[in-house]
């Protein structure tokens, strides 16, 4: 991993980090009173497109004055061109002028009431500005080198800090790190330098004239061409062609720096082949071209029926199956081919049906391999790059994959309707054989809206660390956080529900009080249980509640736009993991409320009589006790007595939704049970 990578990975890590409502910062606010890292902020901002730097009004670098910045948060002026939180480098900015709002000086005061909406990026124990030899040996970071403290190395870190934060950590790791190793950076690399060159020439103003002729001198000695603006088209063809092994050196160069080439990148999309292009992959012209075509091919599935639909999936699939550089892939160019490859999965996978006498023998089908064929949808989604191109994938799956859901759900209710809902109450904590393993150092993790698709992809990954063991349970019902959360505590016991209550929210038996989170926690020590918060790691030898990563809270705000938010949520889970297990926590039990739906042409409307329900979601509804049942109904987890009624099929009570729980479904009931050890 290149040293940049990791400080864009940690600054970024900060934007998951809500308030105690659970509300996203607004920016990320990153003070630098020594501008220690100013020098490398070109760099940076061509890999972070949400980079803004306090400055000068010049938009065309992201650099403003406060009120700018303020205005280009707020969506007002200069549209960042990402949908990561925006980060704010403020050179010259200590995070004590900026809270001591009544002596802040004037410049920064519209930034002042920012800090109460942002998270800070600032060193972990003390919460001072990230100095750069802080970062790099910082233990928590990761990268752990070990850097010459002497004055000399010191003031080398700032004059070569742009080389150095390309630079692979690995590199670097176990020596000493002094201005020899620093300066060895910058010396004799001219390949860097015309990669910077042709991603942006007016770098040339703050070189030394020197280096510029030396470069030059390079690419006529080695590639036959100057550096000049006249040959740059054959540079870059000749460096896509690769007719030698010095336009080879060059090409795998410029895959590892590609992401912070953003300039070169777009010249690149109008490079043409000088003559027969032998190496067609590499030209990303070329690749454009092929995406746009089968665009056209993808959108024109749309208006087929499902299995013209499916036929034509499978054929583009043959015909594609082999396009473009993977280098166009990582950059997300290849949005459609990436997709093709998923739809052409779930057309694979249907041909043979998911049904079965039973919900447990439907449960048993999916979780052997019908579970690929919701994650292929989620797959295929998760390539879009913007909206334009998940309408048309959209379109697809509406054709292939929405039947195969609708007919999936029916024949589970149908089920549920001739032999009721297994509505197994979550996992005992309480019977014989679990107290052999829960007398000490477990975690019950927490994982909201974990489903079992989901679950069992990130299995596969954990299995390269830990021994992990994946098991499944039916979740309570109805298959709301409200209602089903609290059945997978290790207090369900001392919760019930009550036949007049009106609300799908359990109460504490001793107390009648509606159970929440205040409660829990109470209740959770009182049982012996430790709850652990942010990145607490507690007594490894005890018990522990964890909760972390929020799918549920992602699908109801981005709806078609989740599966673009998978990888990074659980990538939040991992990182959780990891750090309980090297803190001596032997056990770690992952467990989640429900699954959802995830419908990629909306969930058509069904109606329900607003006088018959008590408490109503898009998919369920309690009943009042007079009212007859218009659709399917089965007894509330907390109280028997107490009928829910279901939407139909894959509908909801709702209009416009694209994500939504609490209905009867596999995709909503079957929850994952991960155990790793």
């Amino acid at each position: 991993m290149k040293i940049i990578d990791c400080l864009i990975s940690n600054i970024r890590q900060q934007a998951h980090k809500t308030d105690l409502l659970g509300v996203e910062p607004a920016a990320i606010l990153w003070t630098d009173k020594d501008g220690a890292w100013q020098s490398s902020m070109p760099l940076l901002k061509a890999a972070m497109p949400e980079l803004l730097e306090l400055g000068d009004y010049a938009p065309e670098k992201r650099t403003g004055p406060a009120v700018w910045l303020k205005c280009v948060i707020a969506g007002l002026t200069s549209k960042l061109e990402s949908d990561n939180v925006p980060v704010i480098y403020l050179p010259g900015v200590s995070r004590r002028e900026l809270r001591a709002i009544e002596s802040c000086p004037a410049e920064l005061v519209q930034l002042a009431e920012l800090q109460y909406r942002s998270r800070w990026w600032a060193t972990p124990n003390n919460n001072r500005d990230w100095s750069v030899s802080a970062f790099l040996t910082n233990k928590r970071i990761g990268l752990e080198l070990e850097v010459g403290k002497d004055k000399t190395t010191q003031e080398m870190l700032a004059q070569v800090l742009e080389p150095l934060l390309e630079a692979d950590a690995k590199s670097l790791q176990g020596k000493r790190v002094t201005s020899a190793e620093l300066a060895a950076l910058v010396v004799d690399d001219p390949i860097r330098d015309l990669l910077h060159w042709l991603d942006n020439p007016t770098i040339v103003a703050d070189w030394p004239a020197m280096r510029m002729q030396m470069l030059d001198q390079y690419c006529q000695q080695t590639y036959g061409l100057p550096a000049s603006e006249q040959s740059k088209a054959s540079l870059l063809a000749n460096m896509c062609e690769q007719p030698s092994q010095v336009w080879q050196a060059l090409w795998h160069r410029f895959e590892d720096m590609a992401e912070r080439l953003p300039g070169l990148l777009k010249q690149l999309e109008s490079i043409q082949p000088e003559a027969l292009a032998l190496n067609s992959e590499c030209y990303l012209s070329i690749t454009l071209d092929g995406e746009q075509n089968l665009a056209s091919a993808l959108q024109s599935l749309h208006t087929m029926s499902e299995l013209e639909a499916e036929q034509h999936v499978t054929d583009l699939h043959v015909k594609h199956v082999a396009s473009g550089h993977p280098l166009w892939k990582r950059l997300g160019y290849t949005a459609y081919s990436c997709a093709l490859a998923h739809l052409a999965k779930i057309v694979e996978l249907k041909a043979k049906p998911l049904g079965g006498p039973s919900c447990d023998a439907m449960a048993k089908a999916y979780q052997r391999n019908f579970w690929q064929l919701d994650y292929a949808a989620l797959q295929a989604m998760a390539c879009a790059q913007h909206d334009q191109q998940r309408e048309v994938i959209a379109g697809v799956l509406k054709a292939i994959y929405t039947p195969w859901l609708a007919g999936t759900a029916e024949h589970f209710q149908q089920l549920v309707k001739q032999n009721g809902y297994a509505n197994a109450p979550g996992i005992e904590f309480n019977d014989p054989q679990a107290n052999e393993y829960q007398r000490a150092s477990q975690v019950v993790f927490f994982v909201d809206g974990l489903r079992f698709d989901i679950a069992s992809a990130f299995v596969e990954a954990l299995k390269a660390d830990y021994h992990v063991e994946l098991t499944s349970q039916w979740s309570a019902l109805p298959s709301l956080t409200a209602t089903a959360k609290a059945a997978v505590t290790p207090i369900k016991h001392l919760l019930e529900g009550d036949f007049d209550h009106g609300s799908f929210v359990p109460r504490v038996k001793e107390t009648g009080s509606e159970f929440g989170s205040t409660a829990f926690k109470k209740l959770l020590d009182q049982e012996g249980w430790q709850y652990l918060d942010g990145v607490e790691t507690g007594d490894p030898n005890g018990l522990a509640w964890v909760q972390t990563g929020d799918l549920d809270k992602a699908g109801h705000k981005e709806q078609l736009r989740l599966p673009s938010r998978i990888d990074t949520i659980l990538a939040e889970v991992k990182s959780r993991i990891d750090g309980l297990k090297q803190a001596g926590w032997q056990h770690i039990r992952i467990v989640t409320d429900h699954g959802w739906l995830w419908v990629p042409d909306k969930m058509p409307k069904t109606e329900l009589a607003k006088a018959a329900a008590s408490d109503k979601t898009p998919r369920c509804a309690m009943l009042k006790n007079t009212s007859d049942a218009e659709h399917l109904t089965s007894p509330w987890y907390w109280n028997d007595d107490v009928r829910i009624a279901f939407a139909p099929g894959i509908s909801a009570f709702r209009a416009g939704l694209h994500y939504e729980h609490g209905g009867l479904s596999l995709q909503e009931c079957l929850t994952p049970v991960i155990d790793i050890r």
